[in-house]
């Protein structure tokens, strides 16, 4: 059994936690510069962020994994981490349904119920959250969020930090770019561009932003 340290301490980690313990991990604890306690009951919070870079902790010899809901935060903890791939644990839920033939990257979890089919390419530290599902030959981008319900057919690419609502659906060979939002329940039928917030059925890009891009989580 291997020991992991969750990263955040918010509600998206909870459901983290929750796919851990059934994948096989034991949770040492929780890790915020926010948090006052634990999010989960039986649990402790053991520090902040920067004790994790003490490598003189006792903590240090366990798999690290990122469990914030938004990508950018996540991203910028990764960066201020700074550690090798090695070092961060990649989540999939027993439940969820992982072909053989798909890659899943360091740090990314799959949680509870998704299904990711053959051929599909899952970068470092991206979500695929309950019960989604990425059909055939999809490339899933570092930091990305596919949030639950979601519907990702064949060939779809989902770039680096973006997020696909809840019941978000894409049809064959789409792509939404770097850092864009699609609204829940929208339908990707045309390539979204980068940065930018996409609604609607089909979906339709109403506003463009720059790095302060958030989604609320």
């Amino acid at each position: 059994m291997t020991d992991i340290i969750i990263v955040g301490a918010g509600g998206h980690s909870k459901v983290v936690a929750d796919a851990a313990v059934r994948a096989g991990f034991s949770i040492r604890g929780f890790v915020d510069d926010h948090a006052s306690t634990a999010p989960l009951p039986d649990y402790q919070l053991i520090g902040t962020i920067a004790d994790l870079t003490d490598m003189q902790l006792p903590h240090s010899s366990a798999k690290i994994l990122i469990a914030i809901g938004d990508n950018r935060t996540r991203m910028q903890v990764a960066e201020r981490l700074a550690l090798p791939p090695g070092l961060y644990a990649t989540v999939i839920d027993p439940s969820a349904v992982v072909s053989q033939h798909a890659s899943i990257g360091e740090g990314t979890v799959v949680l509870q119920g998704a299904i990711v089919n053959a051929g599909t390419m899952v970068g470092q530290h991206a979500i695929l959250n309950t019960g989604c599902t990425v059909d055939h030959d999809c490339r899933i981008g570092d930091y990305a969020h596919v949030s639950p319900g979601a519907n990702i057919a064949g060939g779809v690419v989902v770039g680096e930090g973006a997020h696909l609502g809840i019941g978000t659906c894409a049809i064959p060979c789409c792509s939404v770019g770097a850092w864009s939002v699609v609204g829940a329940g929208a339908a990707v039928v045309k390539d979204i561009p980068e940065k930018c917030v996409a609604v609607g059925v089909p979906a339709r890009p109403i506003k463009t932003s720059g790095d302060s891009l958030r989604w609320p989580l």
